[in-house]
C-alpha cells in the first residue's frame, strides 16, 4: 500500500468517527493534530468529503437537513456507512476530486529515527535521522526535494522519466540507480552505490558532473570535489541504514559529530588534543553510552555527564587505536 492510500484510509476513518455518537473534545483534538501534520492529510480529507457529497447528489439523497456539532469548519454530517463507501471508492478507482497540481507528499524523521518510503513507481527512499523530504511521483514526473538530513534512494529504471532530487542549490538526476544524498548546513554530499548520477545546478545552468558506482561528491557553494572510493568505504558511509556508525581512522571530533546527529544527549570535547585523536570501529548509532564507555576503557579518557551533556577530556595521555562496540 502506498503512502497516499494509507493517508486516504486514515481520512476515511476520521470522517466515520466524526459521525459517531461518542465523538468528544479529545477526539476533536486528536483530529486537529492529525490534519495539521501535513497538507497531504488536509487534501485527502477534503477530497474524500467532496467525493461523498458527489455520490449523495447523484443518488438524489442530498445532504442531511440537521447538522450535529463538529469542528467549526465542517459543513456536513456523514452517515455511518461513509468509511465503507470510501473504501469502495478507493478500490474501484472512482475519482473523488482531481487537483490541478500533482500531489506532493512530505516525510520526516526525528532525531535518532529512520523511515523507509515506498513510492508508486517502485522506487524506495530510506530517510536517516532528523531528515525531511518531499516527493512528487506519478506517471508524468518523478521529483524529490531533500530539505534537510540524509536519504538513500533506490530508484526504479524509467528512461522516459528521470528521477530528480533537489537539495540546496543542486539537482541530482538519475534514470535508475542507488545512491545517497546528505544535506548539511553548507555542504551537500552524494555517494553512488550503483549506477550513474549527474550532479548539476538546481536551475539547470552549467555543466553537470557525472558520478558512477564508488564515486562520492562533496559540494560546497560553487565547488564540487569528486573522489573514487573502494566499495567498502561507500558501504561504511551507508552503515546508518543498519543503525550503525563505522569509522576508519577518523578524528574523535568527526566521530562525535556523527554521534550527535543521532542522539538528543550531546557529546562535547573539552580540548583540541582529545578532539584530534584518531579512532576506528563500528558502533550502534543510538547507543551513546557504549561509545563513551569504550573511550574510557580503551583511550583512558575522562567522561563526565551533566544532564544531557557528556564532556570528554584527557586526550594527551590517550593512545591511538581501533575500538568495536560489540
Amino acid at each position: 500500500m502506498s503512502q497516499r492510500e494509507v493517508i486516504e484510509q486514515q481520512a476515511a476513518l476520521w470522517i466515520a468517527r466524526q459521525d459517531g455518537q461518542d465523538w468528544n473534545a479529545g477526539d476533536n483534538t486528536d483530529f486537529e493534530n492529525w490534519i495539521s501534520q501535513s497538507t497531504e492529510h488536509r487534501v485527502a480529507y477534503l477530497r474524500l468529503r467532496a467525493g461523498w457529497e458527489k455520490l449523495d447528489a447523484l443518488s438524489g439523497r442530498g445532504a442531511p437537513t440537521t447538522e450535529p456539532q463538529r469542528p467549526h469548519w465542517h459543513k456536513a454530517a456523514w452517515s455511518a456507512a461513509l468509511a465503507a463507501a470510501a473504501a469502495v471508492l478507493l478500490v474501484v478507482g472512482i475519482p473523488l476530486m482531481r487537483s490541478t497540481e500533482p500531489a506532493t507528499l512530505t516525510y520526516a524523521t526525528k532525531v535518532g529515527g529512520r523511515s523507509t518510503i515506498s513510492l508508486d513507481d517502485g522506487s524506495s527512499i530510506e530517510l536517516n535521522t532528523n531528515s525531511r523530504l518531499r516527493a512528487t511521483v506519478n506517471d508524468r514526473q518523478r521529483t524529490a526535494w531533500l530539505d534537510q538530513g540524509e536519504a538513500f534512494f533506490s530508484i526504479a529504471p524509467d528512461k522516459a522519466h528521470p528521477f530528480i532530487v533537489y537539495s540546496g542549490s543542486r539537482q541530482i538526476t538519475v534514470v535508475g540507480t542507488r545512491f545517497s544524498v546528505r544535506k548539511d548546513d553548507t555542504r551537500l554530499s552524494v555517494a553512488v552505490l550503483e549506477g550513474r548520477v549527474r550532479v548539476g545546478a538546481a536551475d539547470g545552468t552549467g555543466a553537470a558532473t557525472l558520478l558512477t558506482a564508488g564515486d562520492t561528491a562533496t559540494v560546497e557553494q560553487a565547488s564540487i570535489l569528486v573522489q573514487t572510493e573502494a566499495p567498502q568505504r561507500v558501504e561504511e558511509a551507508l552503515a546508518w541504514r543498519n543503525d550503525q556508525l563505522r569509522f576508519n581512522d577518523v578524528t574523535l571530533r568527526a566521530a562525535v559529530d556523527e554521534f550527535n546527529r543521532y542522539n538528543h544527549r550531546q557529546i562535547r570535547i573539552a580540548d583540541e588534543d582529545t578532539a584530534a585523536l584518531r579512532i576506528g570501529g563500528s558502533f550502534r548509532a543510538t547507543d551513546i553510552d557504549a561509545f563513551t564507555r569504550l573511550l574510557e576503557n580503551v583511550f583512558g579518557l575522562q567522561v563526565v555527564t551533566s544532564g544531557d551533556t557528556i564532556e570528554i577530556s584527557g586526550g594527551k595521555a590517550a593512545p591511538r587505536g581501533d575500538v568495536e562496540d560489540m
